[in-house]
């Protein structure tokens, strides 16, 4: 078995090549947290920190940490998913013969284990070469509190392979999923249809119970502050402040567990009500609908990454308005993009690359859908404009989804703040927020159109026939 694992990772490492920036930057960003966290480790056994000055050496890397996690489980089981997809025909041919569904799903899991290694070397590279920036931009923040020293970071191959051996488990356990509905890929059918969509996505009972789980989780952090407020002291507001950024992981990642039965209802739903008739709107339409188990992969990502701009803007503003008028601090400044960076902004690298390569890694399958509809008479320009009008409909399904991840975050927040004797003020800064959308459209339209233009000037028939000879 040990020769059919080996002959699959080399016949597979062009499809995990399309999604490996997911994993190189999973790697990095842990990777990265892991340096610091020994640093201040460090630091404090040495005697050159006191341990209760060391949090953003410690703590906080715990938590970013954990925020990352979160992110990533959820990249990971959409990328996987992806890469399977584009190898059925492949797999099928593994179970004709004679490859059982558990020698299957070893094949992916050891496909998984080879490119996050191979990964970890990348990723190792990029967080010793960036390590160091990183603190110093990082830390400004905490450069005037006292007792705060600037570390120069500690590398050491203790953090590396931890961080390391952590992608892997993650990757392991994240594509568990994909690993099993590879098992299931009737031979037959995908010997016939090798590129066919999948069965139509459902939730299956893991699905439900990661979902209940979360929801506990969320539940256990309301019912918390009543306990916290209960015993208020100078860190109350800070630990309430850090749960509600919190909301914005849970809450995306329970969405990205019920993806698979959400996403499909709420974007037919809402493109249903947009009054256009063009052939180039309903070939995108058409399209998302018929591969939903594709668009739900590809909206997890960016949903991510509005979930976690638009949550951390609202709450950091919201709530240090809050605590400038009623804590009397008139001199408190809103959070600015380093303190928003700091906490941040390794899970939203995580989730843009992942939102990149979900996008880039169908698009041969996109291309081969828009050469048929060119055989069967769209124009040029149809063919251009239905992916930018697939890539509009991915943007805003994904904001929908990260406003209902957001409006219980910022539900939560005011209801701890209020809690705690601070009646919450809201502050929405508009124009950024418009910004963080404008942007997320423009970078997922190119995600989605640049790819496809090279086959647009090859014969249509050699553009299909590439994909099934695939």
């Amino acid at each position: 078995m040990r020769r059919v694992h080996l002959a699959e990772i080399r016949s597979s490492w062009r499809a995990w090549l399309s999604v490996s920036l997911v994993f190189v930057t999973i790697n990095a960003s842990l990777t990265m947290t892991a340096i610091t966290y020994w640093t201040g480790h460090v630091a404090v056994r040495d005697g050159r920190l006191e341990w209760l000055e060391s949090a953003y050496y410690t703590v906080s890397q715990a938590l970013i940490t954990l925020f990352i996690l979160l992110v990533a489980f959820p990249v990971i089981s959409s990328a996987t998913g992806l890469v399977v997809d584009s190898r059925r025909g492949a797999l099928a041919r593994l179970s004709l013969a004679g490859a059982t569904p558990h020698q299957v799903r070893s094949t992916i899991t050891s496909q998984l284990i080879a490119v996050s290694l191979a990964s970890a070397s990348v990723g190792a590279v990029i967080a010793v070469a960036f390590t160091r920036s990183w603190i110093t931009f990082t830390a400004i923040e905490n450069a005037d509190e006292t007792g705060f020293v600037l570390l120069e970071p500690v590398v050491s191959m203790i953090p590396i392979l931890f961080a390391t051996a952590l992608c892997v488990l993650a990757s392991i356990v994240a594509g568990f999923r994909q690993a099993n509905a590879a098992s299931r890929i009737p031979p037959v059918e995908a010997l016939r249809l090798s590129q066919a969509p999948a069965q139509r996505p459902r939730l299956t009972w893991g699905g439900w119970l990661k979902a209940m789980l979360l929801l506990l989780v969320v539940a256990a952090s309301w019912v918390s502050v009543n306990f916290q407020v209960q015993n208020v002291y100078k860190e109350t507001v800070s630990n309430l402040f850090l749960i509600s950024y919190a909301q914005i992981f849970l809450w995306a990642a329970l969405l990205s567990v019920i993806a698979p039965v959400l996403v499909r209802p709420i974007t037919r739903t809402w493109t249903r009500l947009v009054p256009i008739s063009s052939p180039a709107w309903i070939l995108a339409r058409s399209t998302v609908s018929a591969r939903a188990d594709r668009l739900y992969k590809s909206v997890v990502p960016v949903m991510f990454t509005f979930t976690i701009g638009v949550g951390a803007l609202v709450l950091g503003n919201s709530g240090m308005r809050t605590i400038s008028i009623y804590m009397d601090m008139p001199d408190l400044e809103p959070p600015t993009l380093t303190s928003y960076a700091y906490l941040f902004g390794l899970p939203l690298i995580i989730a843009f690359a992942a939102g990149a390569a979900s996008l880039i890694m169908m698009s041969k399958q996109r291309d081969a859908e828009l050469a048929l509809v060119a055989i069967v008479g769209a124009t040029p320009a149809q063919r251009v404009t239905a992916p930018v009008l697939e890539a509009l409909i991915i943007t805003v399904t994904a904001l929908l989804l990260s406003v209902i991840a957001v409006v219980p975050s910022i539900g939560f927040q005011a209801y701890a703040f209020i809690a705690a004797g601070l009646p919450w003020t809201a502050e929405f800064p508009w124009g950024v927020l418009t910004a963080i959308f404008t942007g997320g459209l423009i970078l997922t339209a190119m995600a989605t159109v640049l790819p496809t233009l090279p086959s647009l000037r090859l014969p249509e028939p050699r553009v299909i026939a590439r994909l099934i000879a695939e």
